[in-house]
């Protein structure tokens, strides 16, 4: 919030205002470059400074984004405090930053990789909380769904990428008190480190239990004693 008081310069007010903007911007998303900031005004007339007026006041309400066309009051006042004026700042603020984007169509279950996706520089009032900014960060998963080509991807589209796969050959390690047995088994699901997965022994018996995801490999499974 500005209250400033001064023999008032329209050039002057602009400015302040024009730098309030570009803090707050900064403040809301800390990872935008000022240069990567544009903030136009649409009215210059909430600049015109009525006779008599001595100081102006101006801010932003809370909580407030001021990406894309915002309309704010600003008040002029006289020396007494009283309001001489009550006019509105009409702005409209872009900023452009590095997306990462789809290259082509990518199907569900599809790892992602440098050759399906790319960064793009994107207005942000085309893109979600959820978008991602970092390449290295999305290889680190995979579709959770079919993506289009120049889709701007967000982590609701993706899942982590399966340490272990539905079909894969694993180990099985049943433990009971200081016993333990290992047999081979086969993944019936996909599943994370620490996971809960189905797994089918591959003895006779094929048997078909439920144990924790150790490592790419192996599944434990704890029995009572």
């Amino acid at each position: 919030s500005i209250d400033s008081v001064f023999a008032l310069n329209s050039a002057q007010i602009k400015q302040e205002i024009t730098d309030m903007f570009y803090k707050k911007v900064q403040s809301d998303y800390p990872f935008l470059k000022k240069e990567s900031i544009s903030i136009s005004f649409l009215d210059e007339n909430a600049f015109v400074i009525q006779t008599g007026s001595t100081h102006y006041q101006f801010s932003f309400p809370t909580p407030s984004d001021l990406i894309g066309n915002t309309i704010l009051p600003i008040y002029y006042h006289d020396s007494s405090g009283k309001t001489k004026q009550k006019k509105w700042v009409k702005t409209k603020t872009q900023a452009v930053h590095p997306f990462v984007k789809s290259i082509q169509t990518i199907t569900v279950g599809e790892a992602l990789s440098s050759q399906n996706l790319r960064l793009s520089d994107t207005n942000l009032d085309e893109v979600s909380p959820y978008s991602l900014r970092s390449l290295e960060k999305a290889k680190r998963y995979e579709s959770r769904t079919r993506i289009g080509p120049n889709t701007i991807i967000t982590h609701l589209m993706l899942r982590p990428i399966p340490i272990i796969r539905r079909g894969q050959p694993i180990v099985l390690l049943i433990q009971k008190g200081a016993l333990e047995l290992k047999i081979k088994a086969k993944a019936l699901e996909d599943a994370q480190l620490k996971d809960s997965i189905r797994v089918q022994t591959t003895l006779n018996s094929r048997k078909i239990m439920k144990g924790t995801v150790i490592n790419e490999n192996l599944v434990q499974i704890s029995m009572p004693h």
